[in-house]
């Protein structure tokens, strides 16, 4: 069985780590923001090829927020949390203010860390 997960994320860190004639693996941290309002830590990772790798990193770079889906796993406890794997990114529609989200993601996130 796989579950899906469908969010807004805000990219903190995205690597590329290309390997072989025409492969790539992405690994990255994100924040995600639930349909609560909730803001949450997840991991995610890519098996791609070079030239989808590109097209990865030049969409969700450091700092942006896009829409995210994808099958994820979780694993509890302090080493684990929520991984999302070859999660498909688009961007946000217009009526979605960057400033806005940017705004709940920094709201949320420090409620929740109080």
């Amino acid at each position: 069985m796989q579950f899906e997960l469908e969010t807004i994320l805000k990219i903190i860190e995205l690597s590329c780590c290309p390997f072989g004639d025409d492969r790539a693996d992405i690994y990255g941290d994100a924040l995600a923001l639930d349909g609560l309002g909730m803001v949450y830590e997840v991991n995610l990772h890519f098996g791609v090829t070079k030239q989808e790798a590109e097209a990865v990193m030049s969409l969700a770079g450091p700092g942006r927020i896009v829409m995210a889906k994808g099958c994820y796993s979780y694993i509890p406890g302090a080493g684990g949390g929520i991984t999302l794997h070859n999660p498909e990114f688009s961007a946000i529609d217009s009526d979605a203010s960057q400033s806005d989200l940017n705004y709940v993601f920094m709201k949320n996130r420090w409620i929740e860390k109080n």
